[in-house]
């Protein structure tokens, strides 16, 4: 597996990725479609935060993707195939930005975590901080909020 920088022309697959990624765990149509913008990655967004890919024989496999947040960063991104789930595709692209973020001034990684994943952060030493109102048309939701230490 290779883990590199993005390229701004990927930003299609990017976004397919985290669609097919996001529609494994068995949401309604109408929720992936309410989702859409939140699923959306852009050249523009490519160019202007840290996006990493992982990349197994040329096909990318899942990629991550912090921005800046004042002093602090945001997991925006972190999406692994389904396919390759459970191959610690996830894990090694989890490194690798905790490694970037503690190249710069950060003291934490904020992450608003899909319930699925919260095991996932969790194993990672991503500690709970607090839960998020996140109704998805009308049908009320919640979200755990992450924060890892840096």
């Amino acid at each position: 597996m290779i883990v590199r920088k993005a390229k701004s022309d990927e930003a299609e697959v990017l976004t397919a990725l985290c669609r097919l990624a996001k529609a494994s765990w068995g949401y309604p149509e109408e929720w992936m479609q309410a989702w859409a913008s939140e699923l959306l990655v852009t050249s523009n967004y490519i160019q202007s935060s840290k996006v990493l890919v992982a990349e197994i024989e040329g096909d990318i496999v899942g990629f991550g993707a912090l921005s800046s947040r004042k002093e602090d960063l945001d997991l925006d991104h972190l999406w692994v195939d389904p396919t390759r789930q459970r191959m610690g595709v996830g894990s090694v692209l989890w490194a690798r930005l905790v490694e970037h973020a503690r190249t710069t001034n950060a003291s934490s990684i904020y992450i608003v975590s899909d319930p699925f994943a919260q095991p996932f952060y969790e194993k990672h030493g991503a500690h709970f901080w607090k839960m998020m109102d996140a109704p998805v048309l009308g049908t009320p939701r919640s979200l755990p909020i992450f924060a890892f230490e840096l």
